[in-house]
């Protein structure tokens, strides 16, 4: 073999070396360098207790008079008398003013005069029986029956020339002075109910369905002290189209009259809504295609629970079955879990106050 054949061998045992199977002793030593198993996923835990759900919300409000009225006269006239000044207090049936009052009340005495007179002619004809046509009779009856109606509608005209107080309240804003001549319609007196208020406030669809006829708030003012109570008075049917937002008023007493229409402040209502159930936060809620549950830890592994909700406080979830106290729902890390998986706990505390884990 020449010197040339020889070196071309060599390369040649040395790739036949590289080909053959590792020993014994690398395949140990690669087998140890593997990872170990995990234990479980890790998960925090949350041990639940019997509590009490409640919704606390605070809201801005508006203070509305509980009755505002604009009181006019419907044909106008002279303006009579205005006997009230702004900020009054006037009670239910108190006179405010008098327009054109006296020329009604004589168009009322020459109405009846009238309709005395026709009466007294339809008598007249009845006593007579068959000496008179009926149709002079129908006609002396249609008359008298004008007569009455005319009579009737003067009373109204004079009544409705007399501003009365139709409710108990505060003259806001007095619009004619005596002498002038208003025209019809014109406003007279604005008129607000101050002894009773209305609070005004805008609800979410999140917290509606909450909210109860009925209920006690609390209502505190911007430029007033201390706290009113108040009742809800009424919820709107359907929600406003353009905010989503649902108007509820409540009623509060103002005997004193500190509170006034346009006032702002901000409304607190806290409402209990379970005794002895289970709560917990919305967001460990775990919603399949047939089911709604959370997973709970049972001998270090992973369980699922299906449960009923039977309400949702803003963000909380008052559970009527499937869960109760001493349970350890796994509140993170539950998301990617199956049922059998093995766990790992990393922290654990118990559910919950005000919504919250207590560690």
């Amino acid at each position: 073999m020449n010197t040339r054949s020889l070196w071309l061998a060599v390369p040649l045992l040395v790739l036949a070396g590289c080909g053959s199977e590792a020993t014994p002793q690398a395949q140990a030593s690669i087998g140890a360098s593997e990872l170990p198993e995990a234990p479980g996923t890790r998960v925090e835990i949350a041990v639940l207790k019997d509590s009490e759900a409640q919704l606390a919300v605070e809201l801005p409000a508006t203070v509305a008079a509980r009755s505002d009225a604009m009181l006019a006269v419907p044909s106008g006239g002279f303006v009579e008398g205005v006997d009230i000044n702004v900020g009054a207090r006037v009670s239910k049936g108190k006179t405010l003013a008098r327009i054109d009052s006296a020329t009604r009340r004589y168009q009322l005495e020459i109405a009846d005069a009238q309709a005395e007179q026709a009466e007294a002619e339809w008598a007249r004809i009845q006593q007579l029986g068959d000496a008179v046509s009926k149709q002079q009779a129908l006609n002396v009856e249609t008359q008298a029956k004008v007569a009455r109606a005319n009579a009737s509608m003067a009373r109204i005209q004079l009544s409705r020339s007399v501003v009365k107080a139709p409710f108990s309240g505060q003259v806001v804003e007095v619009f004619v002075e005596q002498g002038e001549v208003a025209g019809p319609g014109t406003p007279v007196v604005r008129l607000v109910q101050t002894d009773r208020v209305t609070l005004v406030l805008s609800v979410s669809d999140r917290d509606i369905t909450q909210v109860m006829p009925g209920q006690v708030v609390r209502f505190r003012g911007q430029s007033v002290p201390g706290s009113f109570s108040g009742t809800i008075s009424n919820i709107s049917a359907a929600a406003d189209p353009l905010t989503r937002t649902f108007k509820v008023e409540v009623d509060v007493p103002n005997p004193d009259g500190v509170l006034l229409p346009g006032m702002l402040g901000r409304v607190n209502f806290d409402r209990e809504l379970s005794g002895g159930a289970v709560t917990l936060p919305q967001d460990w809620l775990i919603t399949r295609l047939d089911s709604t549950g959370v997973f709970v830890e049972q001998d270090g592994v992973a369980v699922w629970k299906q449960v009923e909700v039977a309400l949702f406080a803003r963000n909380q979830a008052v559970i009527s079955s499937g869960l109760s106290a001493g349970d350890r729902v796994v509140s993170e890390g539950g998301r990617d879990l199956a049922e059998g998986d093995p766990l790992l706990v990393v922290r654990s505390g118990t559910c919950c106050s005000n919504g919250r884990i207590q560690y």
